[in-house]
């Protein structure tokens, strides 16, 4: 509609992409536009996950010329909706997740998942080997909403954990948390059933959006 008007009264058209360059300045000072390095930055994900997330339509963006910027705005709201998703019981259909069990050897990643999920009202239970993992799952099995696994660990890896835990009725979903996804163990497993994977060293955004594609709806 502008731009009819603007060649109604006889701009040149470098005088109307002067003004519309102007008019995004304009635009971008009223409402702060992120750029993709910086949207990662703020989501903790990857600069080629947040360019899927713009070509899915789940994250809105506005085109600045050649590039994309996101609205500063947009971005808290997205975060935001997905911690939602794992706390709120009318988010899905299926239910909310309120207790997590973290298999990891390094107390780096336990400090992580229990930063990013303990202000969410979410219980952590932590191993830091295959036995201990193995032990709480037959404790706490029926309490357990998701298990994250870590792969490599000193007495037995995490596929063993995997399989001994399903043996002892263990049901939750698992995130494997590993830098080998394509391993024929991980074939193996997904022959029989949907597990998730996030690849180290994984973001707190990548973690998020693990977890809540867990008790999806579509899963």
């Amino acid at each position: 509609m502008i731009l009819f008007i603007f060649l109604d009264v006889g701009l040149s058209l470098t005088n109307l992409r002067h003004l519309a360059l102007t008019l995004l300045k304009h635009k971008a000072h009223m409402e702060k536009l992120l750029t993709i390095a910086e949207v990662a930055a703020r989501l903790s994900l990857t600069p080629q996950t947040i360019y899927k997330k713009i070509k899915e339509g789940t994250l809105p963006a506005v085109r600045v010329g050649s590039q994309w910027r996101v609205p500063e705005d947009k971005i808290t709201s997205w975060l935001d909706s997905q911690k939602n998703l794992l706390t709120n019981e009318d988010s899905y259909q299926s239910h909310k997740i309120t207790t997590v069990l973290a298999v990891d050897d390094d107390p780096i990643m336990h400090s992580l998942v229990t930063d990013l999920l303990q202000p969410l009202g979410i219980n952590v239970l932590s191993a830091n080997n295959v036995t201990s993992a193995v032990e709480i799952a037959k404790k706490h099995g029926k309490e357990i909403d998701v298990v994250i696994l870590d792969v490599i660990m000193p007495d037995e890896n995490g596929f063993t954990a995997f399989y001994e835990m399903r043996k002892n009725g263990l049901k939750a979903p698992v995130i494997f948390s590993t830098a080998f996804a394509d391993s024929d163990e991980f074939k193996k497993i997904r022959e029989t059933e949907e597990v998730s994977v996030v690849h180290k060293p994984f973001k707190k955004g990548e973690l998020l959006e693990a977890l809540a594609e867990t008790i999806s709806p579509d899963r």
